[in-house]
């Protein structure tokens, strides 16, 4: 623990090009995040409107809005068939709305995982790698190497979009209740976060084997090429498990804060700082120790912009991860 805190001040304090490069990195990410965040906040506004419409009598609903002036007729008319009829009509309108709404949203989540997969294939498709043309692991599953990722991207794209369906489902649960997550049931979010959690950490376990067993690194001391003769000696698989680890110790305190608060806490510019100091600042640092082949697999080494119960994404393939990794790839590889 001691040499690689030592490691990162290290990286991080004495070397003025490395600086250079976490600032251009910091600034592109940013620049792409807040793009996403933009219409994030619009599609989110505007769901957050229709689910508001069903809280109590008047709560949440606009001043001017036809569902206030209907209410109101109501009050005052009662026995009005018309209008109760009217209202709801209106009420089921709504609700076919919503289903169309994010079925929409669902439709585009799948086709942007699905491009980003296509620009990894493309990637992967043009790279070629002697040492890993002929890997025992995949001659025994009669596959070849290329036909292999493309099956493990495949699986992990469908285990992304699972988590995305889940916590569809856990958002819509507080918004729907009388006063959104003020009013949710703590309990029944703590497990479903704990058990997403869980499912993250056995993936990641997962990714990590296969990153370390499929493939022709040498896994007994990191190669960092502008550290100084007196760097310690860590295993690379210890040291992206490492990472791992104080990303999902970082991901739980904020989740857990957000319940103790009873709201929700934004964690976007949050996450991306965590995913540089603790995954792609000592990636980048690693040189030539990884091939660029590799990099798809670290991405997903985390699950995406946002924290496990409180997101809308969870796409291990963002866009902004993609860009982040073309640079450096670009910086450490084509230099």
């Amino acid at each position: 623990m001691y040499q690689l805190i030592k490691l990162y001040f290290r990286l991080f304090f004495k070397n003025n090009k490395g600086l250079l490069i976490i600032l251009i990195l910091l600034f592109t990410s940013f620049s792409t995040l807040y793009i996403n965040l933009h219409q994030t906040k619009i599609n989110r506004d505007t769901t957050t409107q229709i689910y508001d419409q069903y809280i109590d009598k008047y709560s949440g609903i606009p001043n001017n809005s036809k569902e206030k002036k209907i209410l109101k007729e109501l009050d005052s008319y009662e026995n009005n068939e018309d209008i109760l009829k009217e209202y709801q009509n209106h009420q089921i309108n709504q609700k076919e709305y919503l289903k169309k709404q994010r079925k929409n949203n669902s439709n585009i989540l799948k086709k942007d995982a699905l491009n980003s997969f296509y620009l990894y294939y493309l990637k992967i498709k043009n790279t070629q790698h002697k040492e890993i043309v002929n890997t025992r692991y995949t001659d025994c599953l009669n596959f070849n190497n290329l036909d292999f990722i493309i099956i493990l991207f495949l699986f992990f794209l469908i285990y992304s979009i699972y988590l995305k369906e889940i916590d569809d489902h856990i958002w819509i649960y507080e918004k729907t209740t009388s006063n959104g997550i003020k009013n949710a049931k703590k309990s029944k979010i703590f497990v479903f976060s704990c058990i997403w959690g869980l499912f993250l950490i056995l993936m990641t376990i997962g990714k990590i084997l296969i990153f370390k067993h499929f493939s022709r690194l040498d896994f007994s001391i990191i190669n960092i090429p502008w550290c100084s003769k007196n760097c310690p000696n860590i295993s690379l698989i210890t040291f992206i498990c490492f990472c791992t680890f104080l990303y999902y110790i970082a991901s739980y305190l904020l989740c857990g804060l957000s319940i103790l608060l009873k709201k929700f806490i934004h964690s976007n510019i949050f996450i991306l700082l965590v995913l540089f100091i603790f995954v792609y600042i000592p990636l980048a640092f690693l040189g030539n120790s990884i091939h660029i082949l590799y990099f798809p697999f670290i991405s997903f080494l985390v699950p995406g912009r946002y924290f496990a119960g409180y997101g809308e994404k969870m796409l291990g393939i963002d866009f902004h991860i993609v860009i982040i990794e073309l640079i450096i790839i670009f910086i450490f590889f084509l230099y």
